[in-house]
């Protein structure tokens, strides 16, 4: 299949949600992927592929409110730890007893939510930007004045959707802006209003115990939010994930086991390296 050309989109009901997502590949090893806020599955259009080619089963989610899940305006549905027992009933969907589950800022976000809550589900996490305790506040400076704009626009916003998705889709990185603008407007608010006044991600004390390997994607400064050896895992055993050398200290966000990889590097053959790793640890 082109890269440029998606998979049919799949759906299944949990707990009166309705879910979508689609799948890429086959394989031993299924990778769970998860996207940013208000995007959806989509915005994996050029690395699921590639995962799919090396071997790997992928699942692009479309968490609810996103993409082609169902809207729900109703902010009460929109928490991370409910999107993170979402992935888990995928899991239950699919059939699959264990799954690799990574994404990027709230797709890393309900990663760890899926891990905290079902550990034996999870056999390694691949977190892109997690939003923690220190991003908290410039969160808050993004979302927190677009929900006011929605909240006040919500009207005109509709007209500026309606007209958005007239738009053909081209290219996926294109889509990815203008899938903001054809999003429905108040199911955005719900979203936003939901995840604001919830909780962030689960506590650092259930992060540090979460026993997973990690591979943890972001700026230089992400470092001091995970723990890693000069020479193994935090436990001084061998290290889960390769990345660059050097000794991190462990912060209020630890992930127990994480290894970090600055976005200098080529992500992309990072996470291949890592998920080759858990293919072998699962054998």
């Amino acid at each position: 299949m082109p890269s440029h050309v998606l998979p049919p989109s799949s759906s299944f009901t949990h707990a009166g949600r309705t879910i979508a997502y689609r799948a890429y590949g086959e394989g031993a090893l299924t990778v769970v992927l998860t996207h940013g806020l208000l995007m959806d599955g989509r915005m994996y259009t050029a690395l699921a592929p590639t995962l799919a080619a090396r071997g790997f089963r992928v699942i692009t989610v479309d968490m609810l409110g996103h993409g082609e899940s169902a809207r729900v305006t109703d902010m009460t549905a929109h928490s991370m730890p409910a999107y993170g027992a979402d992935v888990i009933a995928l899991l239950d969907h699919l059939g699959v007893a264990q799954a690799v589950v990574g994404g990027t800022s709230l797709g890393a976000n309900v990663a760890l939510e899926a891990a905290a809550a079902a550990p034996d589900r999870v056999r390694a996490l691949f977190l892109e930007m997690p939003v923690l305790e220190n991003g908290l506040a410039g969160a808050a400076a993004l979302f927190v004045p677009l929900a006011l704009a929605l909240r006040i626009s919500q009207r005109s916003m509709q007209t500026v959707a309606a007209i958005a998705r007239r738009i053909p889709r081209t290219h996926f990185l294109v889509d990815i802006v203008l899938d903001f603008a054809r999003r429905d407007p108040a199911t955005s608010l719900a979203i936003l209003d939901g995840l604001t006044f919830g909780r962030t991600a689960p506590p650092a004390d259930q992060r540090r115990a979460l026993p997973h390997p990690a591979l943890v994607v972001g700026h230089p400064g992400i470092q001091r939010l995970a723990r890693f050896g000069r020479g193994g895992g935090a436990d001084g055993g061998p290290a889960p994930f390769p990345a660059r050398s050097g000794a991190g200290t462990a912060g209020p966000a630890s992930v127990r086991g994480a290894r970090v990889h600055d976005q200098g590097l080529p992500v992309r053959r990072a996470l291949l390296c890592a998920l080759g790793c858990a293919r072998v640890r699962g054998r």
